[in-house]
C-alpha cells in the first residue's frame, strides 16, 4: 500500500451552518458555499463562492465532488490549477460519482 504524505481533503474545510448548508473556510475566511438541492425529485450539491455576488461554480452529487469543485475553484484564484489527482482518495474502495 503506498502511503501519500497529503491526507487533507477539501470536505474537512466545510463547516455545516445548517442543515444542507456547508461554508468551505480558510484561515482567512469562508470562501465558498455548498448547499443540498433537489431539482426534479433528485438530490445533489451546489457549490457557489462565499463573496457577494455569488458565482456558480457547479453541481454535483456528493459532498465530496462538491467540496472539490468549490476548493479547486478556490485554489485556481490563487494560481496555477493543482490538477485532478491532487486528493487522496478516501473512499475506502467505494469511489462514488461526483
Amino acid at each position: 500500500m503506498v502511503q501519500r504524505a497529503n491526507h487533507w481533503h477539501p470536505l474537512l474545510a466545510a463547516v455545516e451552518q445548517e442543515p444542507g448548508l456547508w461554508h468551505l473556510a480558510s484561515q482567512t475566511g469562508p470562501y465558498a458555499v455548498v448547499r443540498l438541492i433537489e431539482i426534479g425529485g433528485e438530490r445533489g450539491y451546489r457549490a457557489t463562492t462565499f463573496a457577494e455576488p455569488r458565482r456558480l461554480i457547479g453541481y454535483r452529487r456528493t459532498l465530496r465532488g462538491a467540496c472539490e469543485a468549490a476548493h479547486r475553484d478556490w485554489l485556481r484564484r490563487h494560481g496555477p490549477d493543482p490538477g485532478a489527482e491532487q486528493y487522496p482518495d478516501l473512499s475506502g474502495g467505494r469511489r462514488m460519482p461526483r
